[in-house]
């Protein structure tokens, strides 16, 4: 009896095993939160990274959506929409 080698781990980037990545994308978890988040009124700060993807492209022209770079981007937005909602007292920290 011969060995197995299971190589579906094995890949070069993120993916859904069976699946072209580009179909992988629209399974993708960073989508899925955006959508959620966007139906219940929460801002997303979208990297732009993700902007290779439609789907990405299409969440980052919808108000609420906010691309960054990195960390200190969402740490500024952060602070904006804290400035913002001080005045008209619509944050929530939770």
């Amino acid at each position: 009896m011969g060995t197995r080698r299971d190589t579906d781990g094995l890949r070069s980037g993120p993916g859904v095993p069976g699946q072209p990545p580009d179909e992988a994308a629209y399974q993708s978890g960073a989508r899925m939160q955006a959508r959620l988040a966007l139906q219940h009124g929460r801002h997303v700060f979208l990297m732009r990274s993700l902007l290779q993807h439609d789907w990405a492209r299409g969440y980052a022209e919808r108000p609420g959506v906010t691309v960054v770079d990195n960390a200190g981007h969402v740490f500024d937005g952060l602070q904006r929409l804290a400035a913002e909602s001080a005045e008209s007292a619509e944050l929530v920290w939770a």
